[in-house]
């Protein structure tokens, strides 16, 4: 057979155009994997990385010796240290009996939930409703620290500290930001000033790492 009847059969080629053509279609079927590759390797390095750094954290005991850090894996020890043991007051705060209105609180925010988890059974999968157990489970439980704790008149801990910080603080910023957005969008004299004070925050950190 020579290699002009080669050529006129279908789904045969020679090998050396075979292997041409496969390479160009490989590196075009590949590119965006090409593309999108650094920015997924920066993701892996400085967030899944610090992620699971922090899990294996969370799940140790961690001593500071002359050679360095010394794990000893307690598993959910930690855990159940700051729910049940004692760091539960530093954590939690002090949960005693709950008053009247931390009851009113409690029962009125359950019952919200458990209706909001009635309501999403008809308009969600099983994957969905998952998730929605899960932000139930947790919005129960912050209510009743709430209302054992700060509305019984006892001591709250670091988690309702953290969370007020979170919520309010994000919220501040929010509005804050999407009002100087909204005037930095509208014709008046010398935005672009304002545009470029309100970006110079944003480069402090990354000059300040760099020059470091």
């Amino acid at each position: 057979m020579s290699p002009t009847d080669v050529i006129d059969q279908p789904g045969i080629a020679p090998a050396g155009l075979a292997q041409a053509e496969s390479w160009g279609e490989w590196l075009d079927r590949h590119s965006r994997t090409f593309f999108i590759a650094p920015a997924v390797t920066l993701i892996l390095i400085f967030a899944i990385f610090p992620t699971f750094y922090s899990i294996i954290f969370a799940l140790s005991r961690v001593r500071f010796t002359g050679n360095g850090l010394q794990f000893r894996f307690v598993w959910f020890q930690n855990f159940a240290k700051q729910f049940l043991g004692n760091e539960q007051v530093h954590f939690l705060g002090k949960l005693g009996s709950m008053s009247v209105v931390g009851t009113i609180f409690f029962v009125a925010v359950t019952a919200a939930v458990l209706w909001w988890l009635y309501r999403s059974l008809r308009i969600t999968n099983w994957v969905g409703m998952l998730g929605r157990l899960i932000s139930a489970a947790m919005a129960i439980f912050i209510a009743y620290v709430v209302a054992a704790s700060l509305l019984s008149g006892n001591s709250i801990g670091t988690l309702l500290t953290t969370l007020f910080y979170v919520f309010v603080g994000c919220a501040l910023q929010f509005v804050i930001g999407t009002g100087l957005a909204f005037l930095c969008s509208q014709p008046i004299s010398g935005k672009n000033f304002f545009r470029v004070i309100f970006f110079i925050p944003l480069m402090v950190t990354p000059l300040g790492v760099g020059y470091r």
